[in-house]
């Protein structure tokens, strides 16, 4: 239990990458994933370079059900939290779908996690939360704001978390905001999912 994570999103750009940072780290993993912006191949490819295989759940977040036989069937030490719509420009056209997937599904993804006494989380949130700053450079304290429904169901999800950790201190939650990660791992076998087909 103490070296199991469970990696919503694992078949995608960062969370592949993840997994190999988890696996060298001793941890043994889960991915969990819908495969809407990643490819089976991904995990194909991550099991490839670790030398075993990963053990790969095709899932939505959403989906309380599925999840909940997820947490039957292992027993976790914490989850890191992936399963996220991420383009800025399709959430200004369909942000009710941002917000169920990466509000709602949060929400589900975390009450499974309280149901099971899982409460480690890393949240892969997003340096929109920080909108148009009133200064530069940005740190970890500058004013939150958000331009754009996916930077606001970001934003939406860190306050859950900070609400859920005053209501319960024995929840350890780490939000993660990043820009643009890009590159390739240095084997290079694993880039951006829609570029995996072109890496040989």
């Amino acid at each position: 239990m103490k070296n199991k994570i469970l990696v919503t999103g694992g078949a995608g750009y960062i969370g592949t990458h993840t997994c190999i940072a988890l696996h060298e780290a001793g941890y043994e993993i889960v991915v969990y994933d819908n495969l809407s912006n990643s490819s089976r191949e991904a995990i194909n490819r991550v099991s490839a370079l670790i030398g075993q295989p990963i053990e790969f759940i095709e899932g939505d977040i959403r989906d309380a059900e599925s999840l909940r036989q997820v947490f039957l069937s292992h027993q976790f030490f914490g989850v890191i939290h992936f399963a996220g719509l991420k383009a800025v420009g399709e959430s200004v056209a369909k942000p009710l779908l941002y917000y169920n997937n990466n509000v709602s599904g949060t929400i589900t993804l975390l009450e499974i996690m309280a149901k099971f006494n899982v409460k480690n989380l890393v949240f892969s949130s997003s340096a929109t939360v920080y909108g148009d700053p009133e200064s530069l450079p940005i740190d970890e304290n500058s004013p939150r704001s958000c331009t754009n429904p996916y930077g606001q169901s970001k934003l939406t999800v860190e306050h859950i978390l900070e609400d859920l950790a005053v209501s319960d201190y024995s929840w350890n939650l780490i939000p993660l905001r990043y820009f643009n990660p890009v590159g390739a791992h240095p084997s290079g076998r694993l880039a951006k999912t829609l570029m995996i087909s072109q890496i040989i």
